[in-house]
């Protein structure tokens, strides 16, 4: 077995402090009384013998301090000394790394020695698997091009995508990576790049560091080693956090030192740390050169607040809310980790449970669906009945489960906010099925909850929608909905029914042969302006639903929907209705200036009572499968996909 020689020249006034850096040392106390004993000289201006006997129990000890190294007893001889060797030199670059083949822990010691102010020790010393890795990295990537490393692999669109092949991810493994290879992610280029600009002001802006995050099962921590694998090729200095100590890799080589020193780190290292169950948040030398602005730490986590709130709080640090993964990044991976598998059962898992790659790939072994699904069922009942603890981010049960993160948009500031979207229309219509089976109180409860929450009012509004859509499709011969307008006669919408609901797509698919009232669903989860079409006798109604007190309506929509309806099917009059969950909602939506109004339209609102429409489980099932049975090309992939479906 390899053994690593360092030959150290250390006065007696800093052992502790060369131990401690050299061997990961940390238990000063104990290395005193090991060396000098309980009853040993003092520190200063004393002789003080240093033995092969008093040696031995400090080889003992380190060993039991660290299991996962293997210290093998030292030799002590004398070594010329060079008065004008800083202590620096003497430790970080007079203790030199050569390769020992075939030295044994069986050598004979040597009696020790000692001079008056110095000791002079050969120390052989082998660390383990890690810190070979490490090295084995560093020689491979310090200054060479990513290329070096890189595969390439061509999707069913043509399109070439980069990755790290499981013949190169060895090194990477014993340092923690447990996927068997490593997807290029165009995000990595984005959140890298971003994560450069940030680090040039850091010191300016009082910040230490940045929280990445995002929905899980879409490579935060891959994006961890790809910014490891980008840093060593750019010769700059980084850190990678692990059990109980960190590994460096700066100019001077490959170092582990013990997570609780944080005067290892040089100026502008990047510092890594990827949170997990056992390790929340970064160590405690990482948080202290975070604090000191010395260092820019990166934290890879979940969207789970107690994660990284208070470590953000301390530190000062950005939060950076990653993009969830594409269906086609997620078919590429499907093609690395399971070629086996046909990529288009895959796709629909994708379409059907969500932006996960580790979800997908899971569900797509015997059983692991159907079970999924019964856990989505059973955390969807208890979201409804008590969604509090799920507007908290239990990550366990909001963004596996029930809802995908995004940010909030693709600016700089819209990457610091996540916002919760249910994954997908299957997602949406499982939880809606539990909202119309609970009991009354528990449905008022249930929508005042997710309604008023800041980061839950995209479900809300999707939720409240799929109500009042089931209510137009399903329903028939019941009390249409009242709506106002300032100055204005009332207007009626009626409940269309299923004979009288058209799902569209095209113009194609709308025909003369239709008598009003009649209802229009769009199945493009991107058509603008209107999420229903009520045509009757006398007026073209446009309804958008929304729990906002504000909302837009663009030109481009009503023009798309100009084109889409039949001329026979025209009418000069149009009322453009905006259908929300509250009286005063409704005022501030019918009172807004819309420039972008067709000729003759009139601006009208309602509110829409989900106790009063009595809509049932069974009237949800009855509209979301219809718009699930719709073709292929009509249905949105995922309410995350970076796919955008045309109208």
């Amino acid at each position: 077995m390899a053994t690593t020689h360092f030959r150290v020249y250390v006065p007696f006034l800093d052992i502790l402090c060369s131990f401690r850096r050299n061997m990961d040392m940390s238990c000063i106390g104990d290395l005193l009384e090991v060396i000098w004993g309980k009853e040993g000289g003092r520190l200063t201006g004393q002789k003080v013998g240093f033995s092969q006997l008093s040696l031995r129990p400090l080889v003992s000890h380190l060993k039991n301090q660290h299991s996962n190294s293997h210290f093998y007893c030292p030799q002590v001889n004398p070594v010329s000394l060079e008065p004008r060797d800083t202590l620096q030199k003497r430790v970080a670059y007079s203790a030199r790394v050569t390769e020992l083949a075939d030295k044994a822990d069986t050598d004979p010691v040597p009696p020790g020695w000692w001079d008056l102010e110095n000791l002079h020790v050969y120390l052989y010393v082998h660390f383990g698997p890690e810190v070979q890795a490490a090295e084995q990295l560093y020689k491979t990537l310090w200054g060479e091009e990513l290329k070096v490393i890189l595969k390439e692999i061509s999707d069913d669109n043509g399109t070439t995508w980069k990755y790290v092949p499981e013949t190169r991810i060895g090194s990477l493994r014993m340092l923690g990576y447990t996927v068997p290879c490593l997807l290029l992610r165009p995000e990595y280029d984005i959140t890298f790049n971003t994560f450069n600009e940030d680090h040039r002001t850091a010191k300016r802006r009082e910040c230490g560091g940045v929280v990445a995050t995002g929905q899980p099962g879409i490579g935060k921590t891959c994006f961890l080693y790809y910014a490891l694998l980008r840093r060593l090729s750019e010769m700059k200095p980084v850190a990678l956090e692990r059990p109980g100590f960190f590994i460096l890799f700066h100019e001077g080589g490959v170092y582990r030192y013990s997570n609780t020193d944080p005067d290892s780190l040089p100026e502008r290292t990047w510092a890594l740390s990827d949170s997990n169950e056992n390790a929340p948040q970064p160590c405690s030398a990482f948080g202290t050169v975070s604090k000191r602005r010395t260092a820019w730490v990166i934290q890879t986590t979940s969207p789970a607040e107690k994660r990284w709130k208070n470590w953000k709080k301390y530190c000062t640090a950005d939060m950076f809310v990653m993009n969830p993964i594409s269906i086609e990044e997620v078919t590429v991976l499907g093609k690395l980790l399971k070629p086996e598998v046909d990529v288009s059962d895959l796709q629909r898992i994708y379409r059907k449970w969500g932006p996960s790659a580790r979800t997908c790939l899971q569900l797509l072994q015997d059983g692991e669906e159907r079970l999924h699904e019964r856990m989505v069922t059973k955390t969807a009942g208890d979201f409804v009945t008590d969604p509090l603890p799920i507007t908290k981010y239990n990550e366990s049960k909001v963004s596996h489960l029930l809802f995908s993160i995004r940010p909030e948009n693709q600016s700089r500031i819209g990457r610091k906010a996540q916002v919760p979207e249910m994954a997908t229309d299957h997602i949406k219509a499982i939880i809606s099925y539990a909202a119309a089976d609970a009991e009354a109180r528990d449905q008022i409860n249930f929508f005042e909850k997710i309604s008023t929450h800041p980061d839950f009012k995209v479900p809300a509004g999707k939720m409240f929608e799929g109500f009042v859509l089931s209510w137009l499709y399903a329903r028939q011969n019941v009390e249409p909905l009242s709506c106002f307008a300032t100055g204005q006669a009332v207007l009626e919408i009626p409940a269309c029914g299923k004979k009288q609901t058209t799902f569209f797509g095209s113009k194609a698919t709308l025909t003369e042969g239709n008598q009003p009232p009649f209802c229009l669903l769009p199945t493009a989860q991107n058509f603008a302006t209107a999420d229903a079409i009520v045509i009757t006798d006398e007026f073209v109604i446009t309804i958008q639903v929304t729990v906002s007190d504000k909302h837009d309506a663009k030109k481009r929509g009503f023009d798309k929907i100009k084109e889409l309806i039949p001329t026979p099917l025209k009418r000069d009059k149009w009322r453009h209705v905006f259908i929300t969950d509250s009286d005063k909602k409704a005022v501030s939506l019918r009172n807004q200036f819309l420039p972008d109004l067709p000729q003759n339209a009139l601006v009208y609102s309602g509110v829409f009572d989900i106790l009063w429409s009595g809509v049932t489980r069974e009237h949800v099932e009855a509209f979301f499968n219809e718009k699930n049975s719709q073709p292929t090309s009509q249905q949105p992939p995922c309410g995350n996909s970076m796919e955008v479906d045309g109208v």
